[in-house]
């Protein structure tokens, strides 16, 4: 039996060959010494767990010489046991109970020795005095043993329990420091990513155009406006007006990049740079209507962007400009959203993506809105209306004089 089955020392040895082999002489010994250079820790463990091993096996070793001596007591007294009732004519008891006393637990040399002396105590009545003494030593022996035989035990299972913990945290060292390097990876990874999104992001611009195409084909798209060096006259002019900020100048770099749209498809400012144009004269309109309570600033940034998203709405199809279906409103409040608002505060910039996100659906506007929202909505629409009628009377104007210049070449 002892051949077949291993002994605690034995797995424990299995177990750190194996443990020792995958954690050094695999690939994965490049995170295991990552962990000795970081932690310090899984070579340690291993170190450890071989002198608790060590441990284990003189104890096995203690254990097997305690076993050996309680199974031997366990059998004389036994033996003792048997022979109750048989007496013996001998004249020497005192020798052969002195020998046994002497002897406790130590079997072979005792058979060695005297091999017919315990076999002469055996034979002694079980209620004989001589051989009562023979029987409380051999009982207060084998307790003895049997406390030493615990006591071993605990020590040893306290050893082999704290070599496994050793073996365990070497690995759980290795396997954080390759979770920590994958991770560690993965950020570098995405980081760089994001990094070159960032800086590469007005290289590849998707126009209206496009955005039509992928709204059919997804139902969702992200889309990336193109950007152009505004009117430096423009910047100028509001500088000296006191309503430039870095929000106006972004968005007027939007409407210079699309500066062939028009404001309507064959309405108001359908002639190409209608956009920038009514934008433009919203602008006008508003910083004259304005009656207080409203910065310039924010009044521009309002007219700027309330028809930002007619770039999605309207494209060209090679001959003419189409509608693409989707309300624009709502679309340039989402472009508003992703400008940089940050020179205004929270309260003010809820207000402006509001306004230019419900200036065509007031009825729509939330109940809970910030303080002059609805005075900011009515004189947007108001100014808008206003700069609409304008420029029909202009397109009207202009219609009508080149009638008047065709007719006239034509009687001449």
């Amino acid at each position: 039996r002892t051949a077949v089955i291993q002994t605690e020392s034995q797995r424990l040895l299995n177990d750190l060959e194996k443990t020792t082999h995958f954690l050094y002489k695999t690939p994965f010994f490049i995170f295991s010494k990552l962990g000795d250079w970081i932690f310090g820790q899984p070579s340690k463990n291993l170190h450890d767990a071989v002198e608790l091993v060590s441990v284990v096996i003189e104890k096995e070793k203690e254990s097997r010489k305690c076993k050996e001596k309680v199974n031997a007591l366990s059998y004389y007294l036994e033996r003792l046991k048997q022979y109750r009732h048989k007496k013996v004519n001998s004249a020497d008891f005192a020798e052969f109970v002195q020998n046994v006393i002497n002897w406790i637990g130590d079997s072979l040399t005792f058979k060695a020795k005297r091999p017919n002396s315990l076999a002469e105590i055996f034979k002694l009545p079980y209620k004989d005095p001589l051989r009562q003494q023979v029987e409380k030593a051999l009982k207060e022996s084998l307790a003895d043993a049997r406390r030493k035989l615990a006591e071993i035990d605990r020590h040893k299972a306290k050893a082999v329990s704290g070599a496994r913990a050793k073996i365990r945290y070497a690995l759980l060292y290795s396997f954080s420091c390759c979770v920590g390097s994958v991770c560690s990876f993965l950020f570098i990874a995405v980081a760089v990513y994001l990094g070159i999104a960032y800086i590469v992001r007005d290289c590849e611009p998707m126009t209206a155009v496009n955005y039509n195409k992928e709204i059919e084909r997804k139902q969702q798209a992200y889309v990336r406006l193109k950007k152009a060096p505004p009117d430096p006259a423009l910047i100028e002019e509001a500088k000296k007006e006191g309503y430039y900020t870095r929000a106006f100048e972004e968005i007027l770099s939007i409407l210079s990049a699309y500066s062939e749209w028009p404001a309507s498809v064959d309405g108001h400012g359908s002639e190409r740079g209608g956009l920038l144009a009514h934008s433009l004269r919203v602008l006008n309109y508003m910083l004259e209507n304005a009656n207080g309570g409203f910065s310039p600033k924010e009044l521009a940034v309002c007219a700027l962007a309330h028809d930002l998203g007619k770039i999605l709405s309207y494209y060209n199809d090679g001959t003419r400009w189409e509608k693409t279906g989707l309300y624009h409103d709502v679309i340039s409040g989402s472009i508003l959203k992703e400008v940089d608002l940050s020179e205004f505060d929270q309260q003010t910039r809820y207000r402006v993506v509001l306004c230019v996100s419900h200036h065509h659906s007031p009825a729509e506007l939330p109940l809970n809105v910030p303080e002059g929202t609805n005075q900011l909505l009515q004189l947007l629409i108001k100014c808008d209306a206003m700069a609409a009628a304008e420029e029909k009377k202009l397109q009207e104007k202009a219609s009508k004089v080149s009638s008047d210049t065709h007719m006239q070449t034509t009687i001449s």
